[in-house]
């Protein structure tokens, strides 16, 4: 690693991609890295302090008031990178942001933990981070990709000797054997290179959300993804005396809140079709 990245907690774009070029071997351009992110390969942050945006879904404060406005709180992920690609210069991007957020722009306003959010900014003025972390993750899937040697191409048919022709009785000269053609082994095919894990399917997703919603009814508000996340980090996180891979808190994170996305959407899609049924029979 760069003597000049050593200790960082947070890389941005360029760090990042020269990180990953030291310890993949692979020169990645800024759409590439993002586009890995989209791809659910590796998280993306924005520094969202005092930014202010909208949770749809609405908070309680203490007097048990529902609110919409917040405004971020430190770091939060990035829920759909891919706005960072197909925008550019002063556009306006809209944001899906996973992260602690409070009610008011002052510092000892009550904060609440793993809220999805939306705010807008300029493109220009959203500047991504990334965790040491996840990026020895996405490394470590690059590096396994490019060592893998390509599959050996298919061998050739094998040749078969032509059965000889009936021969012309000569007496004075015998008709001479032909030699078969030596046919050489098949080679075996190269091992493949080992596919990095599927995405989690829509339904897995709504399954995952579901179950959040069933354990908050059941054992109280305090059991929220950022609470899940850390009891499973613990138990089966890289620090935790039984670690499995793909269950740290980065990537757990990202799976929580794309089920939050999912489940909202799904909810979206299924009021709007019970709206248009409920109009129909109006019709009617």
């Amino acid at each position: 690693m760069r003597a000049a990245l050593i200790g960082l907690k947070w890389f941005s774009v360029e760090q990042a991609l020269l990180w990953l070029k030291d310890e993949a071997g692979v020169e990645l351009f800024e759409n590439d890295l993002l586009a890995q992110c989209d791809a659910g390969q590796c998280a993306v942050y924005l520094n969202v302090d005092n930014l202010e945006g909208v949770c749809f879904e609405g908070l309680r404060d203490e007097q048990d008031v529902r609110f919409h406005t917040v405004y971020g709180v430190g770091k939060g992920q990035v829920i759909n990178p891919r706005v960072f690609i197909e925008a550019a210069g002063t556009v306006e991007v809209k944001l899906h942001i996973s992260g602690e957020v409070c009610q008011l722009q002052v510092a000892e306003a009550d904060s609440y933990p793993n809220t999805e959010w939306v705010a807008s900014l300029p493109r220009d003025r959203c500047h991504p981070l990334f965790k040491p972390t996840d990026l020895k993750e996405l490394a470590e899937v690059i590096s396994g990709a490019v060592a893998a040697p390509a599959p050996a191409p298919a061998p050739a048919p094998a040749l078969v000797p032509a059965p000889p022709a009936t021969p012309v009785p000569v007496p004075s000269t015998p008709t001479p054997t032909p030699t078969p053609t030596a046919v050489t082994p098949a080679p075996l095919p190269a091992p493949s290179a080992p596919s990095a894990p599927a995405p989690p399917k829509p339904s897995q997703l709504l399954a995952i959300s579901a179950l959040m919603e069933l354990l908050r009814e059941k054992c109280g508000a305090s059991y929220n993804s950022q609470k899940i996340v850390g009891l499973i980090d613990g138990r089966y996180g890289p620090d935790s005396p039984l670690p499995l891979r793909g269950l740290g808190d980065s990537n757990l994170e990202k799976m929580f809140a794309d089920a939050s996305t999912s489940m909202k959407e799904a909810k979206e899609n299924s009021s709007k079709r019970l709206q248009m049924q409920n109009r129909k029979l109006q019709l009617k």
